[in-house]
């Protein structure tokens, strides 16, 4: 895959692909806890990478633990994105992936996947609505 632009963070890789799609991944050399002062450093690297454009996001689920304070950081800067695919790595990240689902109250359509291929196709599927909601928006505003 080739990449328009990276960004590292203390503990992300930031990507925006050749496609559009905005990626996330937890760093390699990177472990810990991750509190809302990674997820402010997060959300500026992305905001800069996006200039302003919104993407659909794919982001690899974390194996370690994401505070709640960074968790509603995160949900409260949801329009930063197009829409979110989530890519569990393991049968916990699963789990607490539903629950983050079923419990938050979010802005942005929201999937959680077990395979990046289907994040990826499920992403482009909300680019085409999101096109197609503008179109007749623009139609709309011309009547």
């Amino acid at each position: 895959m080739e990449y328009l632009r990276q960004e590292l963070t203390t503990n992300l890789i930031i990507r925006l692909r050749a496609d559009g799609i905005l990626e996330t991944i937890t760093r390699p050399d990177w472990s810990g806890q991750e509190r809302v002062d990674l997820a402010k450093e997060n959300m500026a690297a992305i905001v800069r990478i996006s200039q302003g454009a919104l993407h659909p996001t794919l982001n690899y689920l974390p194996d370690h633990e994401v505070t709640n304070e960074a968790q509603d950081y995160y949900q409260q800067h949801e329009p930063a994105a197009l829409a979110s695919a989530m890519v569990a790595r393991s049968m916990m990240s699963v789990l607490l992936g539903n629950i983050f689902l079923t419990f938050k109250k979010l802005k942005i359509p929201t999937k959680l996947f077990n395979n990046s291929e289907d994040a990826i196709q499920w992403l482009h599927g909300q680019r085409r609505l999101s096109e197609r909601k503008k179109k007749s928006t623009i139609k709309v505003r011309n009547s």
